[in-house]
């Protein structure tokens, strides 16, 4: 079961960020995509982070929220991990 979880995780984020590089190598800024009807692909540049806050181009700090929002994913997984294993172990899982 954990092993499948790291996988899972694992292919959420390759799939996410390759698919962010494929549009950002082939897409003009503003150019859409139909993949379904309900579903479109648009490529936007924004410099900020969760609905554009911290919005600006001169503060640069993508690498340092980008750091820390990996660190919180690795905390994040691990104790799901942990807690899936006691769980497990204990009969309840």
């Amino acid at each position: 079961m954990k092993s499948f979880l790291v996988v899972l995780l694992a292919s959420l984020i390759s799939l996410d960020q390759l698919s962010k590089a494929w549009i950002y190598k082939n897409f003009e800024v503003f150019q859409s995509l139909e993949v379904f009807y309900f579903l479109n692909f648009t490529f936007v540049k924004n410099y900020g982070f969760a609905f554009s806050f911290l919005n600006d181009e001169s503060l640069n700090l993508n690498a340092l929220i980008g750091v820390l929002i990996f660190f919180i994913c690795v905390y994040l997984a691990y104790f799901c991990l942990l807690y899936t294993s006691d769980a497990a172990d204990e009969g309840l899982g």
